[in-house]
């Protein structure tokens, strides 16, 4: 996932910044519940996913921050360390975001391949 940050950290003195963050996770697992319609165009069977549900497991993630300057090494020391100490509350904030946008996309592009094929010609062993 590749997002912006925009921190606005007032410790003794204010310390506000912007820059991209690259979030990067291996080890997900995820359920997923799909409801599937069939519908008759022309005389012939089409199926398409109509709803999805989807509930991912994300056991962790690395980050990497746009500090590469000197001057930010702290600040992007400080904000490694809270992203990095907070995992789990960091995941549970982002995680329907993601959900959401994985269920989207999968729809979409799911839809756009199987509008190409009959029912028949996608599951031929079927009675």
């Amino acid at each position: 996932m590749n997002a912006t940050y925009d921190f606005d950290i007032r410790l003794l003195v204010p310390i506000v910044h912007t820059g991209p963050v690259y979030i990067t996770t291996n080890n997900v697992e995820a359920k997923v519940n799909v409801d599937m319609n069939v519908v008759t165009r022309n005389g012939k069977k089409y199926v398409y996913l109509g709803k999805m549900k989807i509930n991912l497991d994300i056991k962790g993630y690395t980050a990497e921050y746009g500090l590469n300057s000197t001057e930010l090494s702290r600040l992007n020391e400080v904000i490694s360390n809270f992203i990095g100490n907070n995992q789990q509350e960091v995941i549970s904030v982002f995680k329907p975001a993601i959900e959401e946008t994985v269920v989207k996309r999968v729809i979409l592009l799911s839809n756009n391949i199987v509008k190409h094929f009959t029912l028949d010609e996608l599951f031929p062993d079927r009675e």
